[in-house]
Parts: C-alpha cells; structure tokens; sequence
C-alpha cells in the first residue's frame, strides 16, 4: 500500500535508512526508529528530528524527511534545517524528500554538509526506490508500479512481481541475445 501521508511516508523512511543494503552508502552505524526532541545548545528550545542516527565516529546525524507531492525544498527549508542542526550540535545532515532541492536549497545543502536522499513518492519499507549521490537502490515484492519515461511522457502500469521479472528477461535478450 503506498504512503499517503507523511507520518507512514516517515516511518518507512525510517526502516528503509537503516536497511543493511543503504545505511553504508550514508556512512552510518545506526539510525534510531522514533521521532526525537534535542535541547537547542545556543538557543535552549526543542528541534524534532524524524530521525536520527550516529554516523561511523559516533557523531550525532539529524534526519529530516519531507514528503511533497509536487514541490522541492526550498533554500529557506534547507537553511532551517542547517541551523537546527547547528543548534543541536550534530554533525551533520540528511534530507529525505520526494521531489529533490531547488537550485538555492542545493547550495545551502553542500554549504553545511547536508546529505540529498530521494524517497519516491509511494515508496514504503516493502517496495521502495532510494535515489542516493551515485547509485539508486531498488526492492520489489509482490507488487510494483513500473514506471518507463519518454520525452515529455511518463507511464506507469501495475505489475505482479512474477510480470515484471518476466519483462525484465525479455527485455535484457532482446539487447543482449547472449543471454538466455
């Protein structure tokens, strides 16, 4: 079932982040399951985290998810989160969003040492798509909207995940005949 709203969107984050599979490409040991209050060091007010964990120093990393259906962050968004951060006294930053960062959000991110993570849309902790600096992580299970783009055209259809296997084959030795 796919998540419609942002409490499921961040508790699949969650599970998906602390995946063996994705935890290393973030340089994490581990990522705590529950939403967490950090005492503001400079301001003394509470900065929420939807997630949190320790990167492989055991230095604190504040998670942020954003769960849009339509719109990327802005700088102001970003530079938010880059003072909570400061505040709190972590080291650094991951946004989790759906739709990426506007060019001056972007800015503000590599500025302070926020990581970009995507979360498709209606990814949950059973089928997900996690698009990381370099690299997208993909899991499957029963059921998966498959997505094909064209120029200006996106389509996406249902497939069981027997389908979509099938597909996948016949599409890999149609280009490649070697393979059977």
């Amino acid at each position: 079932m796919p998540n419609n709203n942002s409490q499921e969107y961040e508790n699949s984050t969650r599970k998906i982040l602390n995946d063996d599979r994705i935890r290393p490409y973030l340089d994490l040991n581990r990522i705590e399951a529950e939403k967490c209050l950090f005492p503001g060091k400079k301001t003394g007010t509470g900065w929420e985290a939807d997630a949190f964990g320790y990167d492989l120093d055991g230095g604190l990393v504040l998670i942020e998810c954003k769960h849009y259906k339509k719109d990327r962050l802005n700088q102001n968004q970003v530079g938010g989160f880059a003072y909570t951060i400061q505040d709190v006294g972590a080291k650094r930053g991951i946004i989790v969003t759906t739709f990426g960062l506007q060019s001056g959000a972007i800015k503000v991110a590599k500025a302070e040492n926020i990581t970009l993570i995507r979360l498709d849309y209606n990814s949950t902790d059973k089928n997900f798509t996690v698009h990381l600096v370099n690299r997208a992580v993909i899991q499957i299970t029963d059921q998966f909207n498959s997505i094909s783009f064209s120029p200006g055209i996106a389509r996406i259809k249902k497939y069981s995940q027997e389908e979509l296997l099938k597909r996948i084959h016949e599409d890999s030795t149609r280009e490649n005949p070697e393979i059977k």
